[in-house]
């Protein structure tokens, strides 16, 4: 009885260890599947994790826009800097109050300006980006050799079937020649 319940819990315990699919097992199929059926496991991998394709495009009207954008920015940056040295300029030589007057406002337009740059958006420039999966192109080019030795393979039928279509007409014809002959 001791045996039986021994010889029991050994073939349960050999069963179910032998059940388990291990990374190790499956990693040994998957190769095997892959040197065997590649197309096969190109298909399924490219379903399973396709990539994902992201393109950014840009318009004309926005990349022209943009520089048109970029060269204001660049104006009005030169006039600020134009201004700020008149003003260090003439501050040395102001005599009056009406040229202090003058100053203070080309000194606002300036501040103006400055804070309208800083709340201006940034120009983004985009370029295009293209993620392939290649499995998807390993399985599709595999598809197209397949449909190209199918292709040839049904050409080669045809013509020789062609051929001997040919010669059974001919055939024909000779027996056909024969036969009025003798008549």
């Amino acid at each position: 009885m001791k045996f039986m319940k021994k010889l029991l819990m050994i073939v349960l315990v050999a069963t179910t260890m032998n059940s388990c699919y291990t990374s190790n097992k499956a990693n040994k199929d998957i190769n095997k599947a892959f040197i065997k059926y590649p197309e096969l496991v190109a298909k399924k991998t490219s379903e399973w994790f396709p990539c994902d394709i992201q393109i950014l495009k840009v318009d004309s009207l926005n990349n022209i826009k943009s520089d048109s954008i970029i060269n204001d920015l660049n104006n009005r940056i030169q006039n600020i800097h134009d201004t700020i040295n008149n003003i260090i300029y003439r501050a040395d030589s102001v005599k009056s109050k009406l040229q202090i007057k003058k100053i203070q406002k080309e000194l606002m337009i300036a501040n103006k300006l400055i804070n309208e740059l800083k709340q201006s958006q940034p120009v983004f420039i985009y370029r295009s980006i293209k993620i392939k999966d290649s499995a998807r192109i390993y399985y599709l080019d595999y598809e197209l050799n397949q449909t190209k030795k199918s292709e040839l393979n049904y050409r080669n039928k045809q013509e020789q079937l062609l051929k001997i279509s040919i010669w059974l007409i001919i055939a024909l014809g000779v027996s056909l020649f024969f036969n009025f002959k003798k008549k």
